[in-house]
C-alpha cells in the first residue's frame, strides 16, 4: 500500500519499475512524499527549498540520470523544479 507510505517504501516502488518506463509521477501526502524527495535529491539550492517544507500541492520535477530503475538510491536525482501554489498566477 502506498497510502501515507513512508521514504523507504516508496523509493523501493521506484526502483522495482519495469525498466521499460520512461518517467513515473508519484501523487500522495506528506511526510512520505516530502522525505522521498529529500531522500533522492542531490545538494542544491532547491532542496533545501523543500526541505523547509512541502505544502499541499506542490510540485516538485526530479531528474535520475541513472540506467535502471533500481540503480536509484539516495543522492541520484537532481531537483529541477520545485513549484509551491503561492508562486501560481
Amino acid at each position: 500500500m502506498l497510502y501515507a507510505a513512508e521514504a523507504e517504501t516508496l523509493l523501493a516502488r521506484i526502483q522495482a519499475l519495469p525498466d521499460e518506463v520512461d518517467e513515473v509521477m508519484l501523487i500522495g501526502h506528506n511526510p512520505g512524499l516530502m522525505e522521498v524527495l529529500l531522500l533522492l535529491a542531490a545538494p542544491g539550492k532547491l532542496r533545501e527549498r523543500a526541505r523547509v517544507g512541502v505544502p499541499t500541492g506542490a510540485l516538485a520535477e526530479l531528474d535520475v540520470n541513472v540506467g535502471r530503475w533500481a540503480d536509484v538510491s539516495p543522492g541520484t536525482a537532481r531537483l529541477t523544479q520545485f513549484v509551491v501554489p503561492r508562486e501560481l498566477k
